[in-house]
């Protein structure tokens, strides 16, 4: 339901409760993806997307050295299940969504919520300081309609506060009527992976060159580890091209 006049929009995005499912502490991100794949007519489990998402598994589908990253970080006691940014880019991509990353302190941010709603499509959010997926639904005012798959209903939450403290950073998404599965290559998931970590890295207020910069005075203990996993050189070479390309 959209009204345009009397300031409500409401795409009706169901929530799915993310402790009826296996694992479900760590399958709020498949559960808000699946609230929007059912939104566009889309059944997330004919299209394998918890699978995809790895939301299961320690780190994303198609990651470049998961198994080594995986066992390096299981002997430090470290779990990383979940469902990540740069996954949920290229997955989305992969069937047929456009994605827009925006920051909650974007100028006008308010404006361009409520007309990406009105436009008829929803909106992904990564909330509650990096822990947790929701979806934004609708409005109703200066309230906004949260799909949250800790609640087994749709919830309204202040503009202010929700933006203010929920929320650290959103994924517009979109989907024509025409698109359709894409065949994606290697190229695709790197576009999309480079996407997902400026996103992470927006998140966190900072720049990627900062975080990843490898080698020299600039090396960073996530240099350092990545060194150690790959060899010093292939390392180096891959943090400079980084650098290059997000400063």
């Amino acid at each position: 339901m959209k009204t345009k006049k009397t300031g409500k929009c409401d795409l009706g995005l169901e929530p799915i409760y993310q402790y009826d499912l296996p694992g479900g502490g760590a399958a709020c991100g498949y559960c808000a993806m699946s609230a929007v794949y059912r939104y566009y007519g889309l059944d997330p489990e004919r299209l394998n997307v918890e699978a995809l998402l790895g939301t299961q598994n320690s780190l994303p589908y198609n990651f470049p050295g998961r198994d080594t990253i995986e066992s390096f970080f299981s002997n430090l006691g470290y779990g990383l299940e979940g469902t990540w940014p740069f996954d949920v880019l290229a997955v989305l991509h992969w069937h047929g969504f456009e994605t827009e990353l925006v920051s909650k302190n974007e100028d006008g941010l308010k404006g361009k919520i409520k007309e990406h709603l009105l436009s008829g499509h929803p909106i992904l959010v990564l909330g509650w300081h990096f822990s947790h997926w929701l979806a934004i639904s609708g409005f109703d005012g200066n309230k906004l309609i949260i799909t949250d798959s800790t609640k087994s209903e749709n919830v309204k939450e202040s503009y202010d506060s929700f933006i203010g403290s929920d929320c650290d950073g959103l994924i517009f998404v979109s989907r024509s009527r025409k698109a359709k599965i894409r065949r994606m290559t290697t190229a695709d998931f790197a576009k999309q992976y480079a996407r997902g970590t400026q996103f992470c890295l927006q998140v966190a207020g900072s720049k990627m060159g900062d975080i990843l910069s490898l080698g020299g005075d600039k090396g960073t203990w996530a240099g350092n580890q990545i060194n150690n996993l790959f060899g010093y050189e292939e390392g180096t070479v891959v943090g400079n091209f980084i650098n290059r390309i997000f400063g």
